[in-house]
């Protein structure tokens, strides 16, 4: 089935003067001559980026856009106008973000992070800068330690947010990068953490991921690296809970990103564990947060 706004490798069933047909299952699709590979036979196989021209006429041609249908980009404003802007995504015609597609107007010459999408109506090629809505937070197939690509977006209290795999939301920690990114940067990453009431976070660090993963198949897990987790985690918070006097206004009402900024941990895993300092009789635990008991005699356990 032809795939407006994405690669296809189509059959070349006529030569003309001016350029080639190529055939879909669909409708006859004009290659430029321009574009057209030396030697071209009737008959030979050519793989073409499909789109529409500025005269609403499905074309193909062997250039590669910058970006295609349901992947995201940066790219910059080369104009605007009423009715959207027009983005240089390495075509001659423009790529188009229509001004109900922008949270605030664009400005010519800027970069904006847009995500392509095809309008099914007119089978045109649009894009918009409104990508919180093409983003998803449930990991669907993906596990921790995966290596994965990812876009920087934006960045919070918390770290940058990125874009895994052009469809997950996820964050990457100020503290697992050692240079500063900007919105736009591409790298590859590994998943580290897949909380189940937050997005993904990611590190730029390769992470033992089925030694810490008490369910990776075929794997004998040491108990001394489960052991080893679980005790950083729990001095992290002891630890943190001193050096704020024995009090933290954090509780299982706290929000994932709250509780992530001061413990980098996921917020299942704090409930875990201060849930066990409760029975332990190491804390209690309020509706305004938590605090330390017998803290002067209190060791990082």
């Amino acid at each position: 089935m032809l795939k407006i706004g994405n690669h296809n490798t189509l059959r070349v069933i006529r030569i003309e003067s001016f350029g080639v047909y190529l055939i879909s299952d669909m409708e006859e699709i004009l290659l430029p001559r321009k574009y057209v590979p030396a030697d071209t036979a009737v008959g030979d196989r050519i793989r073409v980026f499909v789109y529409k021209d500025t005269e609403d006429r499905t074309i193909a041609t062997t250039l590669t856009p910058k970006a295609q249908v349901g992947e995201f980009a940066f790219l910059r404003v080369k104009d605007v106008s009423g009715f959207g802007a027009f983005l240089d995504w390495g075509l001659e015609k423009d790529l188009l973000v229509p001004a109900k597609q922008q949270p605030t107007p664009m400005i010519r010459g800027n970069f904006y992070v847009i995500r392509l999408y095809l309008d099914y109506e007119t089978r045109r090629i649009a894009a918009s800068a409104d990508i919180a809505e093409f983003l998803k937070n449930k990991p669907m197939g993906l596990k921790q330690g995966d290596r994965v690509g990812f876009l920087v977006y934006g960045r919070t209290d918390l770290g940058y947010r990125v874009i895994v795999n052009n469809t997950f939301d996820a964050v990457l920690s100020y503290r697992d990068v050692s240079e500063t990114l900007q919105t736009g940067d591409q790298r590859a990453a590994y998943i580290k953490d897949m909380p189940e009431d937050g997005p993904l976070v990611v590190s730029l660090q390769k992470i033992i991921s089925k030694i810490l993963r008490k369910d990776a198949p075929g794997v004998d897990v040491p108990e001394k690296f489960k052991a080893r987790t679980l005790y950083d985690q729990k001095r992290q918070i002891i630890r943190t809970l001193k050096n704020a006097g024995g009090f933290l206004p954090l509780h299982d009402k706290s929000s994932p990103d709250e509780i992530y900024k001061t413990f980098q941990i996921s917020k299942k895993t704090f409930k875990q564990i201060i849930g066990r300092f409760y029975r332990e009789k190491k804390i209690t635990i309020t509706k305004d947060g938590i605090r330390l008991l017998d803290k002067k005699n209190h060791k990082d356990r």
